[in-house]
């Protein structure tokens, strides 16, 4: 995939880790702007979690099929890899939202399990079906599992491509019926097949795209946005719910694989895309979802939540892209330098 690919990703980064972060403050600025910003506060968070968990898939067959399915890196590596780029955003976003926890409520229901379970990621989805402390981060170690899993299915099937695409379809399968039988045991939650169906979904898509000439990916675009504007038609006169019914398959099976088809294929959303500040906010996507939470609790300590609720959600939006602009220049490509100068000192050493 060339370079210019990611730089459209990023804008779609950009514009839905807003909408998670809309979905999430709603209430505590008491749903200003509803006019406008009604759908994205009641969808916005679906539709943020399944792009992402799709996105995530989509790239990570991109950058590790092939290396992966060859032996060109082992799991230690590609584990090491994934956890640089998430790992110290969210432990340390972790330890701000324990401290202000503690501060705020004192340390009821805050055990040693729960520590453990939250350092090493396992928070959500592993052997327990809770929230993990900075409650967005469930996500985070769903994706971890999703990645573990990915890893597994590129060595199984390193000898033919249809055991590869059994097994995303198998995933995807698996997925869904964890999210529609709601079920309680380890690895086997709601949050489970949420992660599963549509990170897969995303692997899936990607062998879709690497397998169609242009003119083909242009035309499944066609395709998908003309599914896009009939939904939009329809849903404009008699309700988004009523027309989409199960509104995950919706999101997973049509909105969000034409999204992504569409940047990457069609000129005039490439085009649109290409607006440098969207990228920009795309880029300090992760820091934005790791940071949103605790920075809310931040805020009603700064006072923003006595100015007027127009007034203080635009503060609170404004200074949260200020502060995870300067994390993500100094947590998130520090932290990768730092990483990548100890990977060079342990093969010199060996």
């Amino acid at each position: 995939m060339e370079k210019r690919y990611f730089d459209e990703l990023d804008s779609l980064r950009g514009i839905f880790i807003m909408g998670i972060v809309i979905y999430h403050i709603r209430d505590a600025f008491n749903g200003v702007f509803s006019e406008i910003l009604d759908p994205i506060y009641k969808y916005g968070g679906y539709f943020g979690n399944y792009f992402f968990f799709m996105l995530s898939g989509f790239l990570i067959a991109f950058s590790y099929k092939q290396i992966v399915r060859e032996g060109r890196i082992s799991f230690s590596g590609f584990l090491a890899r994934r956890l640089i780029k998430i790992y110290p955003l969210y432990i340390l976003s972790t330890i701000v939202q324990l401290c202000l926890m503690i501060l705020l409520s004192g340390t009821y229901g805050i055990t040693a399990k729960t520590l453990l379970l939250n350092a090493f990621m396992m928070a959500c989805g592993w052997i327990e079906d809770t929230y993990p402390l900075n409650l967005p981060l469930w996500f985070v170690c769903v994706l971890m599992l999703c990645y573990i899993l990915y890893f597994a299915v590129c060595r199984l099937t390193k000898t033919g491509n249809k055991k590869y695409i059994f097994m995303l379809l198998a995933f995807m399968l698996w997925g869904y019926i964890l999210e529609i039988k709601n079920w309680d045991f380890p690895f086997c939650y709601a949050c489970d097949g949420e992660g599963l169906l549509n990170f897969f979904t995303g692997c899936l898509l990607f062998e879709i795209y690497s397998g169609l000439d242009t003119i083909q990916k242009k035309r499944l675009s066609a395709v998908g946005l003309t599914a896009l504007f009939a939904l939009a038609i329809l849903s404009y006169y008699k309700g988004f719910s009523a027309v989409s019914g199960d509104i995950r398959i919706m999101i997973t099976a049509i909105i969000c694989p034409t999204v992504i088809f569409c940047a990457l294929t069609v000129s005039p959303v490439k085009k649109l895309l290409s607006f440098r500040p969207l990228q920009s906010l795309g880029k300090i996507s992760m820091s934005v979802f790791c940071w949103h939470s605790p920075f809310l609790k931040i805020s009603g300590i700064l006072g923003i939540y006595s100015l007027p609720c127009q007034a203080g959600f635009i503060s609170y939006l404004l200074l949260l892209i200020l502060f995870c602009g300067l994390s993500h220049l100094t947590v998130e490509k520090k932290a990768g330098s730092l990483f990548g100068i100890l990977l060079s000192s342990d093969k010199n050493r060996k």
